[in-house]
């Protein structure tokens, strides 16, 4: 889980990295602030649509671990009991 959180953390730092990054960029371009507007609002949508994209790759990743792990775990859960009855016998 901690993992999890940590892979979300960096995630999240490294998209405000770019939208700072991107948006200090943009600012010292010289442009007009109609067509700064328009390239800040296109930027910030494209950012948006990649960061849900990532967020919704990240979640689909997890449930899969989250399966994985939870199939391992009965596995082992099944052997120890096979191996508690063989041991009592």
């Amino acid at each position: 889980m901690d993992d999890m959180r940590d892979v979300i953390r960096v995630a999240s730092v490294f998209a405000a990295g770019i939208l700072i990054g991107a948006t200090c960029g943009l600012l010292m371009a010289p442009m007009s602030g109609a067509e700064m507007r328009g390239v800040v609002k296109e930027k910030t949508s494209d950012l948006r649509k990649k960061t849900l994209e990532k967020a919704q790759e990240l979640k689909d990743k997890a449930a899969e671990l989250t399966k994985k792990a939870e199939d391992m775990i009965s596995e082992e859960a099944i052997e120890i009991e096979e191996d508690m009855e063989d041991e009592s016998k």
